[in-house]
């Protein structure tokens, strides 16, 4: 049975970008297929040899967020039933328990020894590697040959999006519905990719590392998302600042580090510099892409319009909607935009609490993962986790697996480290 469990674990881990090509509906997911046969196959393994079963302190945070997502709903439904608002509804409670304690239960019934643990890995790398290549490929088979691939690949809400830029250049998007959407996939587990790439001891090969760090970047890059590019700023600063500081302590500085940076920072600088200061392509982009939208786009105005809309919503209600909001879904009940900010629309639809709760949740694992004694693991889900943070200030898609696979990711190599790899 644990074989048959590490095999489901690993095709998840592979397909957990394909959140909306070759999904059945906008629920019915390749991901949330592996994870429900999981299911089954976890409550085959209850009834016959028990579960391995772990608590941990986050558990309170995310039993209390899911407390309140049931108690706003029923607050803003005795007046009236609003069918969105149990769609969404059902939407915590899937992400709650089937993304996070599901899987968690699949990672601890699962890998038993550090070579599971790698194979699991080595599957989650290939899964963002094939993403990446399947991006870079888009992009190319689209612009330069104007195959709609959207007509192969079948989509949910395929004809809802309009992912070009310069009304003319398409973004990448792979498998998953929008580009920021791929790009914060990318943010979430391009580190634990990395990872497993450079200091598992289980990948050697120069060519094979510098192909995935080119193709990885060029995905990266033609996602074309503002809050992305804005990410790898802030990780870069947050990295220099830390290797300064363990220069300043006198710490051993990793060599492997170094290389690494020194290969993407060339690859990165030399790529920009020929598209900007030698070919147009990038400077109109980053007028369009990041000088636009910080300044006056459609695309930060919306946004701000109804961030805005939703505190105005704020000061006619009442304490109970302060602090248990308006309930899940309370968009349609209010008759408003839907929020295109995680956290805004946690205090929108669960309140104070219900954003306070899932703040302190994140909170939580931060400091879970700053005790992970592997620092190149440490390094890589603290980068998943900033960038996660910072890039749900523009999404809020709390639906898809790639933050609760973090979270339960950080809480079991926290119990379980990896011995045989790179400290």
């Amino acid at each position: 049975m644990q074989k048959v469990l590490l095999f489901v674990l690993c095709a998840y881990a592979f397909s957990c970008s394909f959140t909306s090509a070759f999904a059945f509906s906008d629920i019915i997911t390749l991901p949330n297929v592996f994870l429900g046969l999981s299911a089954l196959l976890l409550l085959i393994k209850l009834a016959v040899s028990g579960l391995r079963i772990k608590r941990f302190s986050e558990d309170i945070y995310v039993v209390l967020f899911l407390c309140i997502a049931f108690l706003s709903f029923c607050l803003n439904n005795i007046a009236g039933f609003n069918a969105k608002s149990l769609n969404h509804l059902i939407a915590y409670s899937f992400s709650v328990i089937v993304l996070f304690f599901v899987f968690r239960f699949l990672l601890l019934n699962s890998l038993s020894s550090d070579g599971d643990k790698f194979v699991f890995l080595k599957w989650l790398y290939r899964g963002v590697y094939f993403a990446c290549f399947f991006g870079v490929l888009e992009f190319v088979i689209k612009n330069f040959f104007g195959i709609q691939l959207d007509e192969i690949v079948p989509r949910s809400l395929a004809g809802e999006y309009n992912p070009t830029v310069l009304g003319e250049y398409i973004r990448i998007r792979s498998f998953v519905q929008e580009s920021g959407h791929f790009a914060l996939f990318l943010e979430i587990l391009g580190p634990l990719a990395f990872y497993y790439k450079f200091y598992s001891k289980c990948e050697n090969g120069f060519v094979s590392k510098a192909l995935f760090i080119v193709v990885f970047s060029l995905a990266f890059i033609l996602t074309l998302s503002t809050t992305a590019f804005a990410n790898v700023v802030i990780v870069l600063l947050i990295l220099c600042i830390n290797q300064i500081y363990n220069i300043v302590k006198k710490k051993a500085v990793s060599k492997r580090f170094i290389f690494t940076a020194i290969v993407f920072f060339v690859f990165i600088t030399g790529i920009t510099y020929y598209l900007l200061f030698v070919n147009d392509f990038l400077g109109s982009i980053l007028d369009e892409v990041l000088v636009g939208k910080l300044s006056s786009s459609g695309s930060a105005d919306d946004r701000n319009n109804r961030i805005q809309e939703v505190f105005k919503i704020f000061l006619t209600g009442n304490w109970i909607n302060f602090l248990f909001g308006y309930g899940p879904g309370a968009y349609d009940r209010l008759k408003i935009e839907s929020i295109i900010s995680l956290y805004v629309n946690l205090f929108l639809e669960l309140g104070l609490l219900g954003l306070t709760t899932f703040i302190l949740l994140i909170k939580s694992i931060f400091s879970r993962v700053l005790l992970n004694k592997n620092r190149y693991l440490r390094t890589a889900l603290v980068i998943s986790l900033i960038t996660a943070s910072i890039h749900y200030m523009a999404i809020s898609n709390y639906w898809y697996p790639w933050i609760w696979m973090l979270f339960a990711v950080v809480q079991y190599f926290d119990k379980y480290p990896i011995i045989n790899s790179l400290k």
